[in-house]
């Protein structure tokens, strides 16, 4: 289970650097974003930010999920020790 358990925090560490790798992209599109008249640049920076939404909103799913099942390793590894304790 400790290798289980490494395995996971490995994972989430890769999940939060990509997270922040995603944010810093979408910071940095948002601040060079120029200012256009023309409707297709404007319905293409659109979709751009909506996609770096939805790319940032996955990878926040993604460390959530790693987080819910180091909990539940975490939990299944108490009531493991437990019972030999008993």
């Amino acid at each position: 289970m400790d290798s289980w358990l490494d395995d996971l925090l490995k994972k989430r560490e890769r999940a939060v650097n990509r997270l922040n790798e995603l944010e810093m992209q979408k910071q940095d599109f948002l601040s060079k974003e120029a200012p256009c008249n023309e409707s297709t640049t404007d319905l293409h920076t659109g979709m751009l930010k909506t996609m770096y939404e939805m790319v940032t909103t996955l990878a926040e799913q993604t460390v959530l999920m790693i987080d819910e099942e180091i909990h539940k390793l975490n939990i299944l590894m108490e009531k493991h020790s437990g019972s030999d304790e008993e």
